[in-house]
């Protein structure tokens, strides 16, 4: 068998070079360079073929040595200039020595009268290098794009890359040319039963959609070649002016390299050094943890105390340097066992919304705990609307209503999970130097996924006179998001009459229920009973019927928080009065009826207590008989989820038993067979497992191929994919190719079976290896969990596989339902996590605590064992207590561990490098740099942005940093890092894995572009886009215009969720600020409003994002791109025209054909709300904020926009 390493390392050698320059040519090297000019000057130049006055470094054969350089050596016959590199045969067409490149032309490829050209196998040579007699030169090769040839045993279908070259097929094979511009093709492209036959440079990008003749053609042109030095050839007088040039430049070339330097440094170092700046004011953004030291010295020792809470006190504090006051909350030890403290931090810890309090940072010493806020000069909203005197104007309120109704709707949509606040009261809104109202208090929150329509809740939470009736009994309805609604309609009502909805100082007898009181006021209104002295005002009406609607006892029955703020936003003439509250009658009601509903639900409360108490005694029964165990003292512990054979079925979930054998834990798994487990983490939901030799009756990686992890507990914790290809002889592989094998266990006399990355080149592949199966998962072991980035890829990969052929230790996560995230939270809040077989869930208990039969039995004992218990637990109090305090802070800490912070963290460009692992997957290009994919220490997918040195001075980086760094939307792409080294910038996203949606608009793959183009997927997508950009515009504390609004910018993640990107042309201002001020037009043809080119169409403001958006839904609806309508063609068409014509003018087309009467309905509501987006007219734009009520609204509102500007003049 032949040795070919030497053949193939060279194919893994290129990465770095591709990646750097596109491809590289090595010529003779600088000793050969300088032995050659002694003899220059007596070297004519020559003709050779059609080329002619051809000089150093190139000379024609019979020509002597010294002429030029020996790998420059042409060979003229038949007219044509013939150049060898290695093995291969060259065609010089021509020679620019301007720019000190040459063409060249595959003689393979030259003839003309073959119409099915296929280039050599091996080019490596451009890859790797011209060998020379002493040194190697690196050569650029300009402009290329790689054509690879591949060849099938089967046809490859859905696949647009691949382009069919018919005239190569046989009856056993099918050619393809992939066309991956402007990549060089990688294992992950090859799919199966391919494998790699040739590739060539080509100098032009091929189109996309083109036939293989199309690409011959391209090959025949050949591709452009840099060569390292031009020197002329010197006569007797240029010698002598040389000379003089030599002594010239020896003097100034030194002083103009200095210059040019020191300007250079002057004008880098100015860049960093604003940078810096920029970035040490944004840390200050994050919260912060601070010691209790600090906290001490921002309070002077707590000295100007603002109040007294529930959870304990606040004072107001400063942060030196620069004088920022805040507002400090100490957590009582005694009243506080850490869930407000995490409550808070885990809420708005991590948020931002300009009607949000933001949270600066927080303390945890052991049992001393605060939490520091931005300080909020005004206090509470109460100290307002519950004064004697009215303190607001009617507008004014009007416009705090909205403002706390827009920070709750950000709390109920806006975030990653869902935030439920469950204590709204005017106490707990704040109000800043300018009066804007901030959400506060979140020690009672609680976050749960955004789609879900119930929140288990274990008691009422809140505060008397604003919890929502299904908080008392949930006979009224689950609890929801419209929680916080009912909360927040009666702080309205109480914000229209100035007073609490219960007032204590009346007598019962005549107390009338506040909301009762409101809406008997608005009937005599609407029926003339009242006088014009009683009258209400517009704006105080508003807020009593938008109230009044909150506060329906049936939480269907209310309005979200979206479309409260649509009503508050909106005319009061449209609001119609809801039903009649729960507790109303025609005449004022006594205060006993509302009495009387209490009474009730505590009675049904009484009636369920036996349920209740009977649950609790089974909860209990649950840990007397499945108490936690282990296998040896060195074991794992054993509890719920999982149990011993011995134990009863009902001790653990359903696939999740375990066995003892000697010392050792034994688990049967439904792929490896009978292993042992070496380690189970409950609080993250994973188990170790190392497979015994003698449960394999099969290869290991065959097991693992043909696995199903669809149906089972144990899902792979982690994995990388690999391809899985098959040779029909072993070849030697270089230690630097990502390649394994070959595996011994698949391998026959007939195949040898081998496992590659797929971030190989193809070309590292033997011509006699074809691809089996693609995307093989091969499952992370236990200490890969944190990557060793100074490892290199290969090694780190190579170790990989030959891992899952052994018996390694390997990590599976465990996921029941109803089960796994609820031990999961019991465990992070340090209880034990069981099962209710009455309530068929799982549940959680503290440490320690007591079964009801236990204290029913203590409540009735006789009181000599009374008193003696409270003898002993007087003497065990400090003990306790310490014992107690420690769990809290163990609690506390472990939180704080998995919380991390919100502030994006800076990495190194060391760092960056190993993310990337040395920025080997390449995921695209934009204009300010390249973008690639990357994984944190904890696995994390991320793209990282590179952006390049020559594009700014930093502001594409202090742009994107000083917007999504310190924002948090659902809605937008999260910034989870960055790097500044000098003038090396990167920023680090969360990944998105279905690239932007621009690929499946204009994809020529039908089941592609059905991911996203179905009116329902639509609808979904613009609605999401549309809130994103509403946020920018109203939800932060300084409004941000993005200017780059477009599908390229708008990214996928793993659930078609959109998330806005690409903030280097955004623009902050301040959110009062009507009309923006800018030097040149920013954003990308095609989506630029008018007004960014011309003033004479109106002012530069927030509508311009309107615009973008438009165009951006209308392409989305057509599938084409929007045309340039000043293009002169009669084939263009405008497509806002087009849709204008097609959908909006309701004429029957074949775009709507197949289509439901509800999705053409959907289509035409995009179509309309899209056209109203892209009026010239800036003022005839809609707020984003109204775009979003005219999606979420009924097509029936909506009217038809005039035609298009454009199509107007026509």
């Amino acid at each position: 068998m032949p040795n070919r390493k030497g053949e193939y390392k060279a194919g893994a050698r290129k990465c770095d070079l591709v990646r750097g320059s596109g491809g590289v040519v090595g010529a003779g090297g600088n000793e050969e360079q300088q032995s050659h000019k002694v003899g220059q000057q007596w070297c004519q130049p020559f003709s050779c073929g059609h080329l002619s006055n051809i000089s150093h470094p190139f000379w024609r054969r019979g020509d002597p040595h010294r002429c030029g350089v020996s790998s420059y050596e042409l060979e003229c016959s038949s007219g044509k200039a013939t150049i060898q590199i290695n093995t291969g045969t060259y065609y010089v067409t021509s020679i620019n020595y301007n720019d000190s490149s040459f063409w060249v032309v595959d003689a393979n490829l030259q003839d003309a009268n073959s119409n099915c050209p296929l280039p050599r196998s091996n080019h490596r040579p451009f890859i790797w290098g011209i060998p020379g007699p002493s040194y190697t030169r690196e050569l650029t090769l300009q402009g290329i794009w790689w054509a690879t040839f591949v060849n099938c045993s089967q046809a490859v279908k859905n696949n647009n890359k691949y382009i069919h070259v018919d005239c190569l097929n046989t009856s056993s094979s099918f050619v393809y040319v992939l066309n991956v511009a402007p990549y060089y093709a990688l294992m992950e492209n090859l799919e199966p039963s391919c494998g790699y036959l040739a590739m060539i440079p080509v100098s032009w990008t091929p189109a996309s959609g083109k036939k293989y003749q199309y690409f011959a053609e391209l090959m025949r042109k050949g591709f452009s070649v840099r060569f390292p030095f031009v020197l002329d050839h010197p006569t007797a007088f240029g010698l002598i002016k040389q000379c003089l040039n030599r002594s010239i430049r020896f003097v100034l070339a030194p002083l103009a390299v200095l210059t040019f330097l020191a300007q250079r440094y002057w004008k880098t170092r100015i860049t960093i050094d604003a940078v810096e700046k920029f970035l040490r004011m944004q840390l200050m953004l994050g919260p912060t943890r601070y010691t209790y030291t600090d906290i001490i010295a921002m309070t002077s020792h707590f000295r100007d105390k603002l109040g007294q809470g529930g959870y304990g006190s606040v004072f107001k504090g400063v942060i030196l340097p620069g004088d920022v006051y805040v507002a400090i909350k100490m957590l009582d030890n005694y009243n506080c066992n850490g869930e407000e403290f995490i409550s808070e931090v885990s809420t708005i810890g991590s948020i931002h919304h300009v009607n949000v309090v933001r949270l600066v940072g927080f303390c945890a010493e052991e049992m001393r705990r605060a939490l520091v806020y931005e300080y909020m000069p005004h206090g509470s909203l109460d100290k307002f609307i519950f004064a004697p005197e009215k303190s607001f104007s009617w507008d004014k309120l009007n416009e705090i209503a909205l403002g706390i109704a827009r920070g709750i709707n950000y709390l109920h949509q806006g975030c990653d999970m869902q935030i439920l606040h469950f204590d709204i009261k005017p106490h707990n809104i704040l109000l800043d130097s300018n009066f804007v109202p901030k959400v506060a208090d979140f020690g009672l929150a609680k976050l749960c996924p955004r789609d879900n329509n119930y929140v288990p809740v274990s008691a009422a939470r809140g505060t008397v006179g604003y919890i929502a009736p299904e908080m008392i009994s949930r006979s009224f309805g689950v609890i929801s998001s419209k929680s916080d609604v009912y909360s927040f309609g009666m702080l309205l009502l109480e914000m229209a009459g100035g007073r609490r909805n219960s007032k204590q100082n009346m007598s019962s007898s005549t107390q009338v229920y506040y909301p009762s009181l409101v809406y008997n006021q608005l009937i005599q209104q609407e029926m003339g009973e009242i006088t014009n002295t009683l009258n209400m005002h517009e704006l105080e009406r508003k807020l009593c019927v938008v109230g009044l609607h909150c506060i329906q006892v049936k939480p269907p029955d209310r309005p979200t928080m979206s479309e409260v703020i649509e009503m508050l936003e909106g005319d009061v003439d449209g609001l119609q009065l809801p039903s009649r509250p729960f507790f109303c009658d025609d005449e004022p009601l006594p205060l006993l009826k509302m009495h009387r509903f209490l009474v009730t639900a505590l009675l049904f409360s009484l009636l369920n207590y036996g349920a209740v108490m009977a649950t609790e005694s089974d909860e209990a029964d649950f840990f007397r008989n499945c108490p936690p165990s282990r296998c040896s003292s060195d074991g794992p512990d054993i509890k719920f989820p999982f149990r011993l054979e011995s134990s009863s079925s009902s001790c653990g979930a359903p696939g999740m038993q375990l066995s003892c054998s000697g010392q050792d834990t034994l688990l049967l798994h439904h792929v490896l067979g009978l292993s042992k487990v070496t380690g189970i983490d409950y609080i993250y939901g994973v188990i170790n497992i190392v497979p015994l030799a003698e449960s394999w009756s099969q290869c290991a990686l065959q097991k693992i191929i043909s696995a199903n992890y669809s149906t089972s507990v144990y899902k792979q914790y982690g994995f990388q994919y690999a391809s899985l290809v098959s040779c029909s002889e072993e070849f030697i592989w270089d230690s630097t190719d990502s390649i394994f094998g070959p595996i011994s266990c698949l391998s026959n006399a007939s195949q040898s079976l081998y496992l590659v990355a797929p971030y190989a080149f193809v070309s590292i592949l033997p011509l006699y290896c074809k691809v089996v199966s693609t995307e093989i998962m091969i499952p992370y072991t236990s200490n890969q969990g944190i990557k060793d980035y100074n490892a290199s890829a290969s090694t780190e990969f190579n170790e990989s596989a030959k891992r899952i052929t052994t018996f390694s230790e390997i990590t599976f996560t465990w996921s029941a339902p109803n089960i796994t995230d609820v031990c999961i939270d019991c465990e992070r809040q340090q209880r034990l996590c069981g099962f209710s077989s009455q309530r068929r869930t799982a549940f959680c208990k503290p440490h320690g605590s007591k079964s009801p039969a236990k204290v029913i039995i203590v409540a009735v004992s006789v009181p000599t064992i009374v008193v003696l218990t409270l003898v002993v637990a007087s003497a065990l109090y400090l003990s306790l207590k310490t014992k107690n305090d420690d769990e809290i802070q163990l609690k506390v800490e472990m939180f704080l561990k998995t919380y991390g912070t919100s502030k994006p963290t800076r990495y190194t460009f060391s760092e960056v490098k190993r993310i990337t692992r040395r920025f080997k997957h390449k995921l695209g290009t934009g204009g300010f740099g390249s973008v690639y994919k990357g994984e944190l220490s904890k696995g994390v997918p991320v793209a990282v942005k590179m952006l390049e040195n020559s594009k700014g001075e930093g502001e594409e980086f202090i742009n994107e940093v000083a917007t999504i760094g310190r924002i948090h939307h659902v809605n937008v792409v999260r910034l989870l890092g960055f790097c500044s080294e000098g003038t090396r910038h990167a920023l680090i996203y969360e990944f998105m894995p279905n690239n932007s949606l621009e690929k499946y608009i204009f994809s020529r793959d039908y089941i592609s572009s059905q991911e996203v183009l179905v009116p329902d997927k639509m609808l979904k997508i613009a609605l999401g886009i549309a809130q994103g950009i509403e946020y920018l515009h109203q939800g932060c504390s300084q409004r941000i215009l993005h200017f780059d609004i477009k599908p390229h910018n708008i990214l996928l993640d793993h659930s078609f969720s959109q998330k806005i990107s690409d903030f280097g042309l955004a623009k902050l201002c301040a959110r009062d600020q009507s009309i923006v001020t800018l030097t040149a037009a920013r954003g990308t043809m095609g989506y630029i409003a008018p007004e960014l080119y011309s003033r004479n169409f109106g002012a530069v403001s927030y509508k311009s994002d309107v615009f973008s958006f438009g165009m951006l839904v209308l392409e989305m609806l057509s599938g084409k791109r929007n045309s340039d309508p000043s293009i002169n063609s009669q084939n263009e068409v405008f497509v806002p025209e087009w849709i204008y014509e097609t959908i909006v003018s309701t004429q029957e087309s074949e775009f709507a054909k197949n289509m439901t009467q509800e999705e053409k309905e959907k289509l035409r509501k995009l179509a309309i709300v899209a056209l109203w987006c892209v009026q010239w007219n800036p003022a005839n734009r809609p707020s984003m904020r109204k775009v979003v009520n005219m999606l979420t609204g009924s097509l029936q509102n909506l009217k038809n926009p005039p035609r298009p500007f454009v199509s107007s003049l026509s």
